[in-house]
Order: structure tokens, then sequence, then C-alpha cells
């Protein structure tokens, strides 16, 4: 399987030289996979041709990388949120099959409706990188909780930071997974986050189904991660920390 990357950002690249022992981008994951090829990279900023390996393409514009690189089977778009519109509409002109993009996926309504219009026109698959979806403990939870092991769900709140936009947009797809399509925000008290660049930050709540109310709060901190989520049922809480460490703690243990 070949792949294609665009953007060589934080999620792109970046994330290996700040901490190496991880896989914590697409560079690394894809190269670390014996059944898949990396064979080009596209980034606007030439300099990022020094991060990649000389076996590898680069490109510093994406159309000549998609005339060139005719043999790719997958394009992941990891580029900034403000270039998915123009990125997309050139990958899914062309012949390129599937496309993996990183959240969030477009920021404009009109032009997400758009580009969802051409996708299904030229019968492409493209996945939105909600990793939350992906994660076995997760996916584990929620079917749990659909099924009813734990009861009724009767609240949930959602504590978490670096902005709304950038991460808080995962907490919404989460409700969206548990509960459906069908949400509704009742009220929003936001404002201008002063770290994470034309983001917001404060809080929110949304009515899911069955009349569950789920309240959203982002913190405005510089350089701090922030996950708490809690689902209230009569007797206890289920509690996911840091993306996926899930424990169930009793209400009658909490003071």
């Amino acid at each position: 399987m070949n792949f294609a990357l665009i953007g060589c950002g934080n999620i792109g690249i970046l994330y290996d030289y700040k901490n190496p022992k991880k896989l914590l981008t697409y560079y690394s994951t894809i190269n670390n996979n014996r059944f898949y090829k990396l064979i080009g990279v596209c980034d606007v900023d030439k300099k990022k041709k020094f991060l990649v390996d000389k076996s590898i393409n680069f490109f510093s514009n994406l159309k000549k990388m998609i005339n060139y690189l005719t043999e790719v089977n997958v394009a992941v778009i990891a580029s900034s949120t403000s270039s998915h519109y123009n990125v997309l509409k050139h990958v899914l002109h062309s012949k390129i099959k599937y496309i993996i993009c990183e959240k969030p996926f477009i920021l404009n309504i009109n032009k997400a409706k758009e580009i969802i219009k051409l996708i299904k026109k030229n019968k492409k698959k493209v996945i939105i990188n909600y990793s939350r979806r992906f994660s076995p403990e997760i996916i584990n939870l929620i079917n749990r909780i659909k099924n009813n092991s734990y009861g009724n769900i009767d609240r949930i709140s959602i504590t978490t930071s670096r902005g709304l936009i950038n991460n808080g947009c995962h907490y919404i797809d989460l409700i969206r997974m548990i509960f459906g399509e069908n949400i509704k925000v009742l009220d929003k008290s936001l404002y201008k986050s002063k770290y994470i660049k034309n983001d917001f930050c404060g809080r929110f709540n949304i009515l899911a189904k069955k009349k569950i109310i789920v309240n959203i709060q982002i913190k405005d901190f510089k350089n701090k991660f922030v996950e708490k989520i809690n689902f209230y049922t009569k007797k206890n809480i289920i509690r996911i920390l840091d993306c996926e460490k899930i424990m169930f703690v009793n209400k009658k243990n909490q003071k």
C-alpha cells in the first residue's frame, strides 16, 4: 500500500523529534508498518525536506506530487486546517482512492458540504482522524454503554484543553458515536484562547439522546493537556483519563 503524506507539522512528522521513543506521527507510523510504503511527502516549507529520508520523494508543490506519483493508494492530509479545503479538492480530483484527513475537517460549513458532495461524486473513501473511534478500549466502553451494561447514563461531564476547534471536536464526535447525530447545543460561554491561535475556550452544554446533558469545559492552558470524562450513572462514575485510561468510581466513595 503506497502512501503520500501532505503536511510536515507536529502530527505529520515533528512530534517524532520531540518524543523519538513513541510513534506519534503519520510519518513514523507509516514507515514502521511493513505493509505500508511512504513514497512521497509534500510541504510548502522546502526546509522540511531535511526531515524526510532521502529515499522518499519530497515535494513543495502538491499538484506536482499528485501528477508525478501516480501509484499512490492513500493520501494523508496533515497540513493546517485552513488548507484542508484546497488540498482535498486537489486530491479528490486525482486517482487516489483513499484519504485520511486530520481533524478538524473544514471550518466553513458551505465548503465542507461542497467537499462531501465531491467525495460522493468521485466515489472516494475518506476518514477524518478522530482517533477515539479506533481505540479498542473506547469502542468496548461505548458498546457497553449502548447495551446498558452500567445502567442508565444520567449526565456526562468533559474537561479538556487545547481549544474547541483543535481538540474539543474530539469530544463532540465522541458524543455522536454514543448517541447519534441528533445533538443540540443548549448554551455556550466561549472566549478566544490566549495560547491556541484562532481557537476558543470556555464551556457549553449539549443535549443528547434520552435528554442527557453533556457539559464540556475547555481550559486555556499554554503547554498542558487535560482530559477527564465522567459518565454518571445511578451508582457509579465511569471515568476516562488521558485518552484511554478507564476507571470506575463508586459514588459512595466520592467526597
